[in-house]
Protein backbone atom coordinates (compact mmCIF):
# COMPACT_ATOMS: atom_id res chain seq x y z
CA UNK A 1 0.00 0.00 0.00
CA UNK A 2 2.35 2.73 -1.32
CA UNK A 3 -0.35 5.67 -0.51
CA UNK A 4 0.94 5.21 2.86
CA UNK A 5 3.59 6.23 4.76
CA UNK A 6 6.65 3.57 4.60
CA UNK A 7 6.80 1.53 7.97
CA UNK A 8 10.18 0.87 8.04
CA UNK A 9 10.15 -0.52 11.36
CA UNK A 10 7.70 -3.22 9.71
CA UNK A 11 9.68 -4.11 7.34
CA UNK A 12 12.81 -4.60 9.28
CA UNK A 13 10.96 -6.93 11.63
CA UNK A 14 9.95 -9.07 9.05
CA UNK A 15 12.83 -9.30 7.60
CA UNK A 16 12.58 -8.03 4.45
CA UNK A 17 15.23 -7.01 2.17
CA UNK A 18 13.11 -4.50 -0.32
CA UNK A 19 14.39 -0.88 -0.93
CA UNK A 20 12.35 1.97 1.07
CA UNK A 21 9.26 3.31 -0.54
CA UNK A 22 8.62 6.82 -1.08
CA UNK A 23 7.33 8.55 1.74
CA UNK A 24 4.89 10.15 -0.64
CA UNK A 25 3.15 7.54 -2.90
CA UNK A 26 2.51 8.71 -6.32
CA UNK A 27 -1.17 9.09 -7.68
CA UNK A 28 -1.74 6.37 -9.90
CA UNK A 29 0.15 3.51 -11.27
CA UNK A 30 1.81 3.15 -14.42
CA UNK A 31 -1.68 2.55 -16.42
CA UNK A 32 -3.36 5.13 -14.86
CA UNK A 33 -5.70 3.50 -12.75
CA UNK A 34 -6.02 3.97 -8.84
CA UNK A 35 -3.31 2.48 -6.58
CA UNK A 36 -4.69 0.33 -3.63
CA UNK A 37 -3.99 2.94 -1.56
CA UNK A 38 -5.95 5.16 -3.26
CA UNK A 39 -9.25 2.90 -3.73
CA UNK A 40 -8.66 2.50 0.19
CA UNK A 41 -9.07 5.86 0.95
CA UNK A 42 -11.63 6.42 -1.18
CA UNK A 43 -13.68 3.84 0.26
CA UNK A 44 -13.10 4.83 3.79
CA UNK A 45 -13.86 8.94 2.96
CA UNK A 46 -17.11 7.32 0.90
CA UNK A 47 -18.69 5.51 4.00
CA UNK A 48 -17.52 8.27 6.67
CA UNK A 49 -18.61 10.97 5.16
CA UNK A 50 -20.65 10.64 1.81
CA UNK A 51 -23.23 7.47 2.56
CA UNK A 52 -26.19 7.61 4.68
CA UNK A 53 -27.26 4.34 6.15
CA UNK A 54 -30.50 6.06 6.56
CA UNK A 55 -31.62 6.08 3.45
CA UNK A 56 -29.14 4.33 1.08
CA UNK A 57 -28.25 0.50 0.53
CA UNK A 58 -24.90 -1.15 0.01
CA UNK A 59 -25.39 -3.41 -3.49
CA UNK A 60 -23.35 -4.71 -5.59
CA UNK A 61 -25.52 -6.43 -8.03
CA UNK A 62 -26.82 -2.55 -8.83
CA UNK A 63 -23.60 -1.26 -8.80
CA UNK A 64 -24.88 2.16 -8.19
CA UNK A 65 -26.02 4.18 -5.06
CA UNK A 66 -29.38 4.37 -4.45
CA UNK A 67 -32.39 3.45 -1.76
CA UNK A 68 -33.20 -0.05 -0.77
CA UNK A 69 -35.89 -1.59 -2.47
CA UNK A 70 -39.47 -2.28 -1.30
CA UNK A 71 -38.03 -5.88 -0.52
CA UNK A 72 -35.33 -4.96 1.36
CA UNK A 73 -36.33 -4.58 4.81
CA UNK A 74 -34.53 -1.71 7.35
CA UNK A 75 -32.68 -2.84 10.19
CA UNK A 76 -33.41 -0.44 13.08
CA UNK A 77 -31.03 -0.82 16.42
CA UNK A 78 -32.08 0.09 19.61
CA UNK A 79 -29.29 1.21 22.61
CA UNK A 80 -28.68 -2.20 24.35
CA UNK A 81 -28.71 0.38 27.56
CA UNK A 82 -31.86 1.73 27.47
CA UNK A 83 -31.22 5.26 25.92
CA UNK A 84 -33.90 4.57 23.96
CA UNK A 85 -31.38 6.04 21.74
CA UNK A 86 -31.61 4.35 18.03
CA UNK A 87 -29.75 4.14 14.59
CA UNK A 88 -30.49 2.19 11.31
CA UNK A 89 -27.59 -0.37 10.72
CA UNK A 90 -26.43 -0.57 7.38
CA UNK A 91 -28.42 -1.89 4.32
CA UNK A 92 -26.22 -4.73 2.94
CA UNK A 93 -27.69 -6.41 0.05
CA UNK A 94 -27.07 -10.19 -0.17
CA UNK A 95 -26.06 -10.89 -4.02
CA UNK A 96 -26.65 -14.19 -3.22
CA UNK A 97 -30.07 -14.02 -1.45
CA UNK A 98 -32.17 -11.00 -3.05
CA UNK A 99 -34.11 -8.82 -0.06
CA UNK A 100 -31.49 -10.46 2.69
CA UNK A 101 -30.33 -7.78 4.45
CA UNK A 102 -27.07 -8.47 5.97
CA UNK A 103 -27.03 -5.58 7.86
CA UNK A 104 -29.18 -7.08 10.41
CA UNK A 105 -27.10 -8.66 12.67
CA UNK A 106 -25.96 -5.34 13.71
CA UNK A 107 -26.39 -3.71 16.83
CA UNK A 108 -26.74 -0.31 18.29
CA UNK A 109 -23.41 -0.43 19.65
CA UNK A 110 -21.72 -2.31 16.69
CA UNK A 111 -23.42 0.58 14.41
CA UNK A 112 -21.81 3.18 16.78
CA UNK A 113 -18.50 1.74 16.61
CA UNK A 114 -18.33 0.84 12.77
CA UNK A 115 -19.21 4.96 12.43
CA UNK A 116 -16.38 5.51 15.31
CA UNK A 117 -13.79 3.28 13.30
CA UNK A 118 -14.64 5.02 10.00
CA UNK A 119 -14.21 8.28 10.99
CA UNK A 120 -10.85 7.58 12.71
CA UNK A 121 -9.72 5.80 9.61
CA UNK A 122 -10.84 8.91 7.64
CA UNK A 123 -9.04 11.16 9.62
CA UNK A 124 -6.33 9.18 9.93
CA UNK A 125 -5.73 9.18 5.65
CA UNK A 126 -6.74 12.84 5.34
CA UNK A 127 -3.81 14.03 7.34
CA UNK A 128 -1.72 11.38 5.69
CA UNK A 129 -1.14 9.43 8.32
CA UNK A 130 0.63 5.69 8.29
CA UNK A 131 -0.44 2.57 7.09
CA UNK A 132 0.92 0.91 10.63
CA UNK A 133 -0.85 4.20 12.42
CA UNK A 134 -4.31 3.00 10.61
CA UNK A 135 -3.55 -0.44 11.78
CA UNK A 136 -3.15 0.04 15.69
CA UNK A 137 -5.54 -1.64 17.89
CA UNK A 138 -8.01 0.52 19.34
CA UNK A 139 -9.09 0.72 22.67
CA UNK A 140 -12.04 2.48 24.47
CA UNK A 141 -11.33 6.06 25.88
CA UNK A 142 -11.23 5.08 29.71
CA UNK A 143 -14.67 6.06 31.51
CA UNK A 144 -12.87 8.55 34.88
CA UNK A 145 -16.06 6.97 36.65
CA UNK A 146 -15.09 3.28 36.12
CA UNK A 147 -11.21 3.70 37.50
CA UNK A 148 -10.25 0.63 39.30
CA UNK A 149 -9.71 0.39 43.13
CA UNK A 150 -7.13 -1.23 45.42
CA UNK A 151 -9.44 -4.06 45.54
CA UNK A 152 -10.76 -4.41 42.27
CA UNK A 153 -13.94 -4.93 43.19
CA UNK A 154 -16.89 -3.67 41.04
CA UNK A 155 -20.47 -3.02 42.80
CA UNK A 156 -23.46 -2.36 40.56
CA UNK A 157 -24.59 1.29 41.82
CA UNK A 158 -28.20 1.49 40.05
CA UNK A 159 -30.66 -0.20 38.94
CA UNK A 160 -29.76 -1.02 35.46
CA UNK A 161 -27.97 -4.31 34.90
CA UNK A 162 -25.17 -2.26 33.01
CA UNK A 163 -23.99 -0.28 34.98
CA UNK A 164 -21.18 -1.52 36.17
CA UNK A 165 -19.70 1.67 38.00
CA UNK A 166 -16.76 0.83 40.55
CA UNK A 167 -17.19 1.22 44.52
CA UNK A 168 -14.82 3.64 45.77
CA UNK A 169 -14.73 2.86 49.26
CA UNK A 170 -11.57 0.98 49.58
CA UNK A 171 -11.71 -2.57 51.90
CA UNK A 172 -10.39 -2.94 55.28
Amino acid sequence: MADFDFAAALGEAAGSRAEAAPARAPTADSSGSPTLGQLFKGFVRFYAREFDFRSETISITDGRRGPPSLAMPLHIVVDECGSGASAVAPTIEDPFRPGANLGSCCTYSSVQRLREELERADHICSEGGSLSELLELWAPPVDPSAASTASGTRKPTGSDPHDDAVDMEEED
